[in-house]
């Protein structure tokens, strides 16, 4: 009973019935609805009071009530009774909602009075479905036998749907708890059911026997008896709860002590923090649970627990719980409802982003501090109590006084572990003076006492441009390491804080706009993205900073702000001293260094003898103290200026480089003029300093109070050299320029001796060589070891017009020439070759800047020419890589060399013309096929060629400077039968010819049989060599092969003799018939006769005609025209087959065609097939013996584009040997002759095989033959 409304109904409702039966007992038509009434006062009373705990008993009145009607009044009353009553369950429904109740509410009574009437119309169909089926009375007015069983069926029909439907609508589609019938817990339903199930059918039965009055009374005493019913239900189910929630509270009162002690004693904070929230879940049946903890230096709140939420709520919702907790006051948000909550804070906005109901959050207090929140949460709106509130506020004060213990035990542990790391860098850095060791030691403790993953010591210069890294400690992503005396630039950063007049630390994030690009590209390179800068003060001067940093974000506290600057301070006087201590020792070493170099460089350039050693020794000596970026040596040459060698030492280079100069310019023009030496920072007033270098120190080099050179060095740093240096580099130059003076005349006579020995070598081989490209090669290798190029060529100029070929060349390995490249050389080439003098590029990069934008590798070129009298043949080109200046004695050496040169390439150039005319003359000889054999004037052999070897068959080389006739003499004896084509009384004749007429041509034919059994014939000319003075030298003979000429003139006779007779059958049978025709043609009983002889005169002359054609065709070969059309190939096969069948018969001979049915037609010739098929099978009656047959067979071939045509004999056959040659024209086999008919003329096949061929078709011969014979196979297209 939920309000006042359905009380006041409880009083109505029973009333209503009476009343309309008092006011109108007179009217029967009344009775009808009395009746209705009373049965919707039952069930619109029993749902009014009805709750969740008593819906069955309310069920079941409701099925008294439509059932009732339903037996007194029929179907349709108890349809518009289950109308009615959900009509005024809604009204009552909606009047009874109130103000404290939401439109949610009312939604969900409306879906659960449409859920009853479904459970009752449910019931009430399958009860009106049985009792119709069992032929039942409606209105019941009284039971028999026989109608009692439709009345059993009705109820238990009634019962089992009802239940169903109470299973599928409450259950299935709601999602409600369901009990069925027959559970424990709902057996007083079971008996409720059975007490009322029988007043469905009494109440009927009272109507019917006893009149209204006492169905009325029945019904309202059924209304009391189920009013008590239902009260007496409540009132169990009411004691009921009181005793579970006293023992929940039990239950929850020791939960929440327990949890409490935990909090307060756990070790184990986040286990203790995460309990917490399980406990406050339970304690007041949420859904979910949260605890938020302030950051006590940053004054946000931080959700640190939950239970409950999903891994996507708390990805989502994390973010939204990092609030300002000052916009919280110590207050609890009870919120029981948050769609009519109208109030706003980030607790709020959380709690909606996370999509729950309702919630209740309480603070976690510290006196009045602010320590964060404990929040629970529902998915649906709740009420919180009382009880529940005391319950968790218990909690959320165990929970606080938990973290201010846990705060309080953090403080003083970390108020130790600083006591102990400072003790500790105290002790580190105090236990050496090693800047190196100290450096390391006091990195590595603050990095692990400021929990850091990078530190790094860095000493400062006085120039405010560069830091010195003296220590370094832990490796960031993608991280260099630094190593001792690492270069750094001063950062903007560093130099504010130095600037101070306090200095103190300062911290620097990554993602701040407005760091200066130094920094932030070095905290990018080192994947740092916090940054501590902390000065070191010694004597209130910052000489250096530390360098603390993280690869995360992070946010230093207060206490670790000033334990990182307390740790600065403490260590700034130790790393001071070492700083010292380190400055002070390496002063100390560098000068006993200096000193020792010099004895060392005194005592190794004193005995060297090599001035490119002697200059590096100088250079690496001059670099090495100094610590210069670059060395110069600049002497006094010849011609009166300076040959400066550099040599720079910036990032590992080595390279040396060599100019000239002016001896009045830069600042070795300087010390030259006035014989001082010079330091230079910034600049020096009217000197050139070099691009780049800002510093520079210079010393004079005398020998006998004379200025032969400067020696300098410079640096990239201004005001870098000291007046301390100036000494050690005064003394290595005077030491150094002794010695190069003596290293210069003992080169000069090495240099001499040298020279001499690689002419003399250079000589000897070129002896030898008989090719001027090998002279060539021999030559400017002789140069490059000479002169040390690295590149050398020697070019021919005696190509005019055309300008000068290069000859032969050396490259370096590394230095190949491009096109653009080569052209600057042949410029130099042509100089020379104009001027005939030698011609010298010494800076070609400068000079051909323009045509050479990638420049090229040797920069100083020098040409000499090569002569012949006064005309220039060959040029000599050098070419060094690195910048030189020829010395006179270098350029004299080069002109020797040119002179001794010019002799040798002539040389080599007439022998190799010489070597030219030979090679030619014997690749004629060897190329031609005709036998040449040249005899001198007394008949010896001089020279042949393969050829001669070939057609005589004997091998003469081995005969050369003898006599021919002798050696063929030999020959003759050793054998019965002519050898070489020459028998004894012509090798007579031969000699004869050779002693007393030599001048004399005698030719003569002969035939020689190989030793593969052929037969050659040979022509053999003889005539004299005469010589430009008209003598005698020797005799010439030349050996023709004619074999080829004789066969093919045999060959003709044979084809002439065969077309002739072939021709002269036909033609002798057209005569005859033409002459019996002329006879018998005056007669009348002579006409058939002379038809008949006409027709075969005819027929003959088609056969000529046909023999003509063939040879015609075959004449025009490839060039035959088609004139191709659809044909079928079986008229083509018959025709073939009409004109030979006579013969065939003749022959004993039966010619058998396989043709498969439905074939397609083929695109031919048909005219030209018909032949190549007359002759394949003429072909096949000429060679098949009398009494066999031939087989024509056609057949699909591959794909269905083509037909494959087989004509089979069973003659005897082609030899294997043979059948590559059968198609060939005019062939005829030796072995196989016909049987019947003429040989043939060979040109039938080579017709056939012309004709396919002009069809894009070919023939062969099957190896695989279905007769004994030969099988020809050809293929046809389809149309």
């Amino acid at each position: 009973m939920r309000t006042s409304l359905p009380r006041l109904a409880i009083v109505l409702f029973p009333v209503i019935p009476l009343l309309i039966y008092l006011l109108s007992s007179n009217l029967p038509f009344i009775h009808p609805i009395v009746i209705w009434f009373g049965c919707l006062n039952l069930f619109v009373l029993t749902y009014i009071v009805s709750t969740q705990q008593n819906e069955k008993l309310s069920q079941n009145y409701r099925g008294l009530g439509v059932l009732t009607v339903w037996l007194i009044q029929g179907f349709g009353a108890a349809i518009l009774l289950l109308v009615c009553a959900g009509g005024l369950g809604l009204i009552v429904e909606y009047l009874g909602t109130g103000k404290n109740k939401s439109k949610r509410d009312f939604s969900t009574r409306f879906s659960q009075i449409i859920d009853l009437l479904a459970i009752s119309g449910i019931g009430l169909l399958a009860a009106w479905l049985v009792y119709t089926i069992f032929n039942g009375a409606i209105p019941l007015k009284h039971i028999t036998l026989d109608s009692l069983f439709s009345i059993i069926a009705m109820l238990v029909a009634y019962l089992a749907s009802s239940e169903l439907g109470r299973y599928l609508i409450l259950y299935r589609l709601r999602g409600y708890a369901y009990e069925p019938l027959w559970a424990e817990s709902q057996r007083s339903n079971l008996i409720t059911d059975l007490m009322l199930l029988p007043l469905i059918i009494i109440l009927p039965l009272v109507l019917a026997h006893d009149g209204i009055t006492v169905f009325i009374l029945s019904t309202l005493v059924i209304a009391i008896f189920g009013l008590y019913l239902f009260q007496t239900y409540a009132n169990i189910y009411e004691a009921r709860q009181d005793r579970q929630k006293n023992a929940e509270l039990v239950r929850k009162l020791a939960l929440v002590n327990q949890t409490a002690q935990n909090a307060m004693f756990r070790v184990d904070q986040e286990l203790a923090l995460q309990t917490a929230c399980q406990t406050a879940a339970s304690i007041t049946q949420a859904d979910r649970a949260a605890l938020f903890v302030a950051e006590r230096d940053s004054d946000t709140l931080s959700l640190v627990e939950s239970v409950g939420f999903t891994d996507e709520e708390q990805a989502n919702g994390l973010n939204l719980a990092l609030m300002n907790s000052q916009q919280f006051e110590p207050a609890s948000f009870i919120v029981p409802n948050i769609s009519s909550f109208k109030g706003e804070n980030p607790l709020h906005e959380f709690n909606r982003h996370v999509n729950v109901a309702s919630f209740a959050a309480l603070p976690l207090l510290s006196g009045n501090a602010l320590l964060g929140y404990l929040a629970v949460y529902h998915d649906q709106p709740h009420n919180y109590s009382t009880t529940e509130l005391e319950l968790i506020n218990i909690l959320t004060e165990r929970v606080a006084a938990s973290l201010d213990n846990a705060h309080l035990l953090d403080t003083l542990e970390f108020h130790a572990f600083e006591m102990t790391h400072l003790v500790h860098l105290s002790r580190i850095s105090t236990a050496s003076l090693k800047l190196e060791q100290v450096a390391a030691d006091v990195t590595n403790v603050l990095r692990q006492m400021s929990a850091m993953d990078w530190a790094m010591i860095a000493l400062l210069d006085d120039t405010y441009a560069l830091m010195n890294v003296v220590g370094f400690s832990g490796i960031t992503t993608n991280s260099e390491v630094e190593t001792f005396q690492y270069k750094l630039p001063q950062f903007e950063e560093v130099i504010k804080i130095r600037n101070m007049e306090i200095p103190r630390p300062r911290f620097i994030r990554s993602d701040e706009t407005n760091l200066s690009a130094p920094l932030r590209s070095y905290m990018d390179i080192h994947a740092l993205r916090s940054l501590v800068i902390a000065p070191m003060v010694a004597h209130e001067s910052t000489f250096g900073v530390v360098f603390l940093g993280t690869t995360a974000f992070r946010v230093l506290t207060e206490r670790e702000s000033q334990l990182i600057e307390a740790a600065a301070n403490q260590v700034a006087t130790q790393v001071y001293n070492a700083q010292l201590y380190y400055e002070t020792h390496n002063n100390l070493r560098h000068q006993l260094e200096q000193t020792a170099l010099i004895r060392d460089i005194v005592e190794r350039i004193s005995s060297s003898r090599d001035f490119n050693a002697t200059v590096q020794d100088v250079f690496e000596a001059a670099a090495h103290t100094t610590q210069a970026d670059i060395v110069r040596l600049a002497l006094r040459t010849e011609a009166d200026d300076l040959w400066v060698i550099e040599q720079s030492f910036v990032d590992g280079n080595r390279d040396r480089n060599y100019s000239q100069r002016p001896t009045d310019e830069g600042i070795a023009g300087q010390v030259m003029r006035t014989g001082s030496r010079v330091v230079v920072g910034s600049g020096l007033l009217n000197v050139s300093l070099d691009v780049g270098y800002s510093s520079w120190l210079a010393v004079p080099l005398q020998l006998d109070n004379l200025i032969v050179g400067v020696l300098s060095v410079g640096s990239l740093r201004a005001d870098f050299f000291k007046e301390a240096q100036i000494d050690f580099l005064q003394n290595l130059g005077s030491h150094a320029i002794i010695s190069i003076q003596n290293e210069r005349l003992l080169d000069e006579l090495t240099y001499q001796v040298d020279v001499l020995t690689s002419l003399r070598g250079l000589s000897l081989s070129l002896s030898k060589v008989l090719d001027t490209r090998s002279a060539a090669l021999k030559v400017i290798q002789t140069a490059t070891g000479i002169m040390h190029s690295q590149y050398a060529a020697i070019y021919q100029t005696n190509r005019q017009p055309a300008p000068a070929a290069l000859l032969e060349q050396i490259t370096g390995n590394n230095f190949p020439l491009s096109p653009s490249q080569s052209l600057v050389i042949s410029h130099l080439v042509q100089q020379v070759e104009t001027s005939g003098q030698i011609q010298l590029v010494e800076n070609a990069n400068l000079i051909y800047a323009d045509k050479l934008p990638d420049g090229i590798p040797y920069n100083y070129l020098v040409a000499a020419p090569i002569k012949r009298g006064d005309k220039v043949y060959h040029i000599l080109c050098l070419g060094f890589t690195q910048q030189q200046r020829l010395t006179e004695l270098e350029l004299n050496t080069l002109s020797l060399l040119a002179v001794q040169a010019s002799a040798h390439l002539e040389n080599a150039g007439l022998n190799e013309e010489i070597h030219d005319v030979n090679s030619r003359l014997r690749a004629i000889l060897d190329s031609t096929r005709d036998g040449v054999i040249l005899l001198d004037d007394s008949g010896h052999i001089i020279e042949l060629n393969p050829a001669a070897e070939r057609l005589m068959g004997i091998n003469l080389r081995e005969h050369i400077n003898e006599n021919f006739a002798s050696t063929l003499l030999q020959y003759s004896e050793s054998s019965t039968d002519k050898q070489a084509g020459y028998s004894r009384e012509e090798l007579m004749k031969l000699a004869r010819i050779t002693r007393l007429g030599p001048q004399g041509i005698t030719r003569r034919e002969f035939t020689r049989r190989t030793n593969l059994n052929q037969t050659l014939y040979i022509e053999e000319v003889g005539s004299p060599v005469i010589d430009d003075a008209n003598h005698l030298v020797g005799r010439l003979m030349v050996l023709r092969d004619i074999t080829e000429e004789k066969k093919l003139e045999e060959y003709r006779n044979e084809i002439t003799g065969m077309a002739v007779h072939d021709l002269r059958a036909p033609l002798s049978a057209i005569i005859n018939a033409l002459q019996i025709a002329s006879e018998r043609i005056d007669t009348p009983s002579g006409i058939p006769v002379v038809k008949r002889t006409i027709e075969m005169g005819l027929s003959n002359a088609d056969d000529m005609l046909t023999q003509v054609n063939t040879l015609l065709d075959i004449r025009k070969g490839r060039e035959m025209t088609l004139d191709r059309a659809p044909t079928e190939i079986e008229e083509v096969i018959e025709l073939a087959r009409l004109r030979l069948i006579t013969s065939a018969e003749k022959a004993n001979i039966s010619i058998e065609v396989i043709i498969p049915s439905a074939l397609p037609a083929v695109n031919i010739d048909p005219a030209k097939i018909g032949r190549v098929f007359q002759n394949l099978i003429d072909n096949a009656i000429r060679f098949t013996p009398a009494g066999k047959s031939i087989r024509i067979s056609v057949d699909y071939w591959g794909s269905k584009g083509k037909l494959l045509i087989r004509i089979a004999d069973s003659g005897p056959g082609i030899p294997e040997k043979e059948r590559t040659r059968v198609f060939d024209q005019y062939w005829q086999s030796k072995k196989n002759k016909p049987l019947r008919g003429s040989k043939g003329s060979g040109i039938g096949l080579a017709f056939c095989k012309l004709v396919l061929e002009a069809h894009g078709e070919r023939i062969w011969i099957d190896p695989v033959s279905p007769l004994p014979g030969a099988c020809f196979a050809f293929t046809l297209p389809v149309a």
